[in-house]
């Protein structure tokens, strides 16, 4: 249970909680803690330098030597031939034109465990084919393109039992290597702003219009160097939007650190639509201060002037940590604080969820976390929800 948040009582449980992270470090799938595998940076195993989407080859191998157990192999293999089976079709060779990646995530959760009215439901919440192409020397002309069907937003399950599914391509877009760390991309993408955690129902994600299906059509010039990741988008919204909700406008980030240790960063956006102006910024970091242990943090806040009602600005934060059990095996924790109008006496969001993720095999991912939600208001607190979720992801 989340502790009473006075002004002493939040200072004293945010240190605890980061003397804690250290020890108890999300999500070790190619994620931003991945830096504690020694990997800083998203262009190291993602096609895109932003992060996310279809996986290199070198990520597909350091996927499977480094973040899967051994169960299916000898302990005498070595980490070369097991990397050997990450293909595709595993040891078959595949064109640079022709690369081929399928993915598969649900989850199954219960909602306000212990309540009257808790409920219990399995989302499949993507399933997505994505083709890789590249061409000419060194792969400096790339082509990605998705397709996969997500189940529509609904408005509540209780009414609407039935969840009916739609197409959709998240990523389609044309890349060039202008140098070997220099990289101008166009089409479909995500948003270049703050940490790409895999968990798209965080509020750094969730309440800044970075969720799952919430990409835009744009243009993006990225810098890549040993130390430093930049990252600059021009963007016209989602064109699949109705054009009323389409938010246009620019994002940035920007990464600096020792390669291996730390990284810190700052982040910014604007947009507007016909409903709504958004500004948003945030400062981001993250260490590692061993092998297998990472902590990340995302601070920010978001500016909303919308057409219908009054402005707001808020405030959220994002602290999770990992922890390397085992090869395969990892144990995390986050903790998240959202804040929808600072200054005013309104309602608080705070969220604690510790969970562990086990990748027995190849292309296999489970996940389990336990998550406890608290809104408080002036003068009162609400009871802590719990959620417990169960993440199933594959891959091929």
């Amino acid at each position: 249970m989340l502790p009473t948040f006075g002004k002493i009582k939040a200072v004293k449980y945010l240190c605890n909680l980061i003397l804690v992270g250290l020890w108890f470090i999300p999500n070790a799938s190619g994620h931003p803690s991945y830096i504690g595998e020694g990997q800083p940076s998203c262009v190291s195993c993602h096609v895109n330098p932003a992060g996310g989407g279809a996986l290199s080859d070198y990520g597909r191998a350091m996927s499977a030597s480094s973040l899967s157990t051994k169960m299916l192999f000898s302990e005498e293999i070595s980490e070369s031939d097991i990397e050997s089976y990450s293909g595709f079709l595993w040891k078959t060779k595949l064109p640079r034109w022709f690369r081929p990646e399928i993915n598969y995530q649900g989850h199954y959760i219960n909602r306000a465990m212990g309540r009257p009215q808790s409920e219990s439901e399995y989302v499949h919440q993507f399933l997505e084919a994505t083709v890789v192409s590249q061409h000419l020397k060194n792969d400096a002309l790339t082509f990605v393109a998705s397709a996969g069907v997500t189940p529509a937003r609904k408005r509540s399950s209780k009414y609407q039992e039935k969840v009916h599914h739609e197409l959709i391509s998240r990523n389609h877009y044309g890349q060039i290597k202008l140098t070997p760390g220099t990289f101008l991309m166009a089409g479909a993408m995500e948003k270049i702003y703050g940490l790409r955690v895999g968990d798209k129902s965080t509020f750094s994600r969730q309440r800044t219009g970075i969720a799952f299906n919430d990409q835009v059509h744009a243009v993006a010039l990225l810098l890549h160097d040993q130390n430093m990741d930049t990252g600059f988008q021009i963007h016209a919204g989602n064109l699949y939007q109705e054009k009323k909700y389409r938010e246009q406008g620019a994002n940035f980030s920007f990464e600096f650190g020792e390669t291996r240790f730390w990284r810190i960063g700052l982040s910014g956006s604007y947009s507007k639509s016909e409903t709504l102006t958004r500004m948003m910024g945030a400062l981001h970091f993250r260490v590692s201060p061993d092998d297998g242990v990472s902590l990340i943090s995302e601070f920010g806040v978001i500016d909303t002037n919308p057409e219908s009602s009054r402005k707001e600005f808020g405030l959220y934060g994002l602290l999770k940590g990992q922890l390397k059990i085992t090869r395969g095996l990892n144990f995390y924790t986050a903790f998240e604080v959202f804040n929808p109008e600072i200054g005013r006496k309104g309602e608080k969001l705070y969220r604690a969820a510790p969970g562990i993720q086990f990748s027995p095999i190849q292309r296999l991912s489970i996940k389990g976390e336990l998550r406890s939600q608290r809104a408080t208001i002036p003068d009162a607190v609400y009871k802590d929800t719990w959620d417990m979720i169960t993440y199933l992801t594959i891959y091929i």
